[in-house]
């Protein structure tokens, strides 16, 4: 478990213990100092947020870094062996000059289509967006954009004041839309993300009627597609056809009396398989059950990132777990002429990825090749990936 601060940099829980980054710690470095750094007049101070890449790699905004390390990856290969002397992966947020405060930053979320948004803190004004082109360890070919929300608003038929631009949470639901929470509200991407357009394409639309206040400190979506939002005053439920399903408060509210530990939600998860829903609030955690599960034991869709993939050891492949909808057993590999090229468990498969290797341990020639995902019941899913040979 990663865990950012407001001040004290980044936890990491791992075999029962807590290991902390920041400047005044010893607990790992990089090539040129700590991997997490302190704000101007008070070095020891981190103020970090942590996020998630597709690939499993923990993305960590660092806010007003005083080195230019404004943006932080950890890779799956770093969280496998635990505290070494690799260095991290270390971004700049890029900028027009036109941009004030471009170190103002706050949430950070990687999309499903391999980049990552990075929000404006209280102080800041844009949104930043990377895409790595798939090469996440090598920052050379990346490209940056950034956005601000206010000139992107609807505002003709949605929205009746400015978007708010501060960003406190990210989320993307299943059909691709961005939804973000501000303090005055949330918005979301008309149309869904698309990966080969400019952001500065997107448009926003306010939520305009979201009955618990307007301060959206977490958006969580379940695996039925449901919208779940954490307010200072409460829980609000939106179904995928836009409708207040669920509003859920304390025992003392008079209309929407629950079981809810305190109204100030800061964080919300679920489990898929369980249907629990997990609402972190200001007086402690509240767990609350719900009929909203993945579609198991059948699977949905082999999602391969990245694809094209690059079979010389410069890349491993991953599947996208949402996409895919529930745990297999196995994952093979055939050419389309059926042949079988290499099988993989899970954990191989969601821990380390294909390496693009076949059996004998050759990487694969260029071509298309299907994935294969099955069960132990039977049930399977298919995919297809394009692979670039050396």
């Amino acid at each position: 478990m990663w865990f950012g601060s407001d001040g004290g940099g980044v936890l990491n829980y791992r075999d029962g213990e807590f290991h902390r980054y920041n400047p005044v710690e010893s607990a790992g470095y990089d090539t040129s100092g700590a991997r997490v750094n302190g704000i101007p007049g008070s070095p020891t101070f981190c103020v970090t947020r942590v996020g998630k890449h597709i690939d499993g790699s923990i993305l960590i905004s660092n806010r007003l870094a005083t080195v230019p390390q404004t943006v932080a990856l950890v890779t799956p290969g770093w969280i496998q062996n635990g505290d070494s002397d690799q260095p991290w992966v270390y971004y700049r947020t890029q900028s027009e000059e036109a941009i004030a405060r471009p170190y103002e930053i706050s949430e950070i979320m990687g999309d499903p289509f391999g980049r990552f948004f990075v929000g404006a803190s209280g102080d800041g004004n844009h949104t930043f967006v990377c895409d790595p082109n798939r090469t996440l360890t090598d920052t050379t070919d990346d490209s940056w954009e950034s956005y601000d929300p206010v000139a992107l608003q609807d505002a003709a038929t949605t929205c009746f004041e400015d978007i708010a631009r501060e960003v406190l949470t990210f989320a993307v639901d299943h059909q691709n839309y961005l939804w973000v929470g501000t303090p005055g509200g949330a918005y979301y991407s008309q149309g869904g993300l698309n990966p080969n357009a400019s952001v500065g394409s997107m448009r926003f639309i306010c939520l305009y009627d979201l009955p618990i206040g307007n301060r959206v400190n977490a958006i969580h979506v379940d695996s039925q597609d449901n919208k779940w939002f954490g307010t200072d005053n409460g829980v609000a439920v939106l179904d995928p056809s836009f409708t207040w399903i669920h509003i859920f408060q304390t025992s003392s509210s008079i209309d929407y009396a629950s079981d809810l530990a305190s109204n100030g939600i800061t964080s919300i998860t679920s489990n898929p398989h369980t249907g629990e829903v997990w609402l972190g609030t200001l007086d402690g955690l509240s767990r609350l059950q719900t009929p909203y599960v993945s579609r198991e034991p059948a699977l949905d869709t082999v999602t391969p990132y990245p694809n094209p993939f690059h079979a010389d050891g410069s890349q491993s492949l991953y599947l996208d777990a949402d996409a895919l909808g529930g745990r297999f057993d196995q994952l093979r590999v055939f050419t389309l002429g059926g042949r079988l090229v290499r099988e993989l468990s899970w954990t191989q498969a969601i821990t380390n990825g294909w390496d693009g290797k076949n059996a004998d341990g050759d990487y694969v020639a260029g071509g298309v090749y299907l994935l294969v995902a099955t069960t132990g019941d039977g049930h399977s899913a298919t995919g297809k990936v394009a692979v670039l040979g050396r």
